[in-house]
């Protein structure tokens, strides 16, 4: 039989904010798609998307690129980047690739893989293991800055995606739902008001995805814990999927275990149940 262990915690109702509470932070790391323009941004829609159980911070710097040559205005040589680095988020999500397409940027995949990958490397503090996101660039149509959306759909998307599987990082198809959509741009390159509406929906979407699929995958149980069924409020029962941060899952939702799980006020007595990483039944 499987071994279980049955953990009693007592959690008081929180008469905080629910910012205050929520500290399952997502870091939004990327080119100016991500820092936002024309009085829009992703990280604020996908904030009101995703709920008060995340934090979500951007820290997207304009015209940055993943490759470091010399000259290039790299992310990892912005100020932004050890700012972000060291708020130690539990989700990463990078959205970079746009700008290394550039006439004047681009060399080859090879060095894109190696760039990018020593980057998301270089996010990762000791002792931290962050859940890792790649989000495909959007396409770039007719353009004056150099963008060219060639290079973006035949070798950036090629190469991350092949990051993404060497790596087990997530991905986040950005690029597809834009396809021949060109009105969602102003310059051919930067999202409008609607675009970024999309963007932050996608990426919302693709987040909710990948947290689903990696939290049931087998190979995942001694990291996460076991999924059964959603608690109820009938007998308190939560699921631990990272027994070390004591989080829980409520469907596609991730919550914190000092989260307020009970309608009502006063003290409630949480059964957790925790099925052992490594044993077989």
């Amino acid at each position: 039989m499987t071994a279980r262990l049955f953990l009693i915690a007592t959690l008081l109702s929180l008469s905080l904010s629910p910012r205050a509470w929520a500290n399952t932070k997502v870091v939004c790391i990327g080119n100016s798609i991500t820092r936002g323009c024309n009085g829009h941004n992703y990280p604020s829609k996908l904030q009101d998307l995703i709920g008060y159980q995340y934090i979500v911070v951007n820290y997207g710097v304009g015209n940055q690129t993943v490759l470091l040559e010399e000259g290039n205005p790299a992310y990892m040589r912005s100020s932004k980047f050890s700012t972000a680095r060291n708020e130690e988020g539990d989700i990463i999500i990078a959205k970079f690739g746009t700008n290394d397409s550039k006439v004047s940027v681009w060399s080859n995949t090879t060095q894109f893989k190696h760039d990018y990958n020593a980057l998301i490397n270089a996010m990762t503090l000791p002792g931290r293991n962050p859940h890792i996101l790649l989000c495909l660039p959007l396409p770039a149509f007719e353009n004056s800055l150099q963008v060219q959306g060639a290079v973006i759909a035949d070798s950036i998307i090629p190469a991350i995606r092949e990051l993404a599987q060497e790596n087990g990082y997530g991905l986040i198809d950005c690029h597809t739902p834009f396809i021949g959509h060109e009105e969602y741009f102003t310059d051919g390159v930067h999202p409008d008001s609607a675009g970024f509406e999309l963007l932050a929906q996608t990426i919302h979407q693709g987040l909710i995805d990948y947290l689903s699929s990696s939290l049931n995958a087998p190979s995942n149980k001694s990291r996460f814990g076991v999924r059964t069924r959603s608690p109820s409020y009938a007998d308190r029962r939560l699921v631990i999927l990272n027994p070390v941060q004591k989080r829980w899952q409520h469907g596609k939702c991730l919550y914190n275990l000092m989260g307020k799980i009970a309608p009502s006020t006063g003290s409630s007595t949480v059964r957790v149940l925790v099925e052992e990483a490594g044993r077989k039944k």
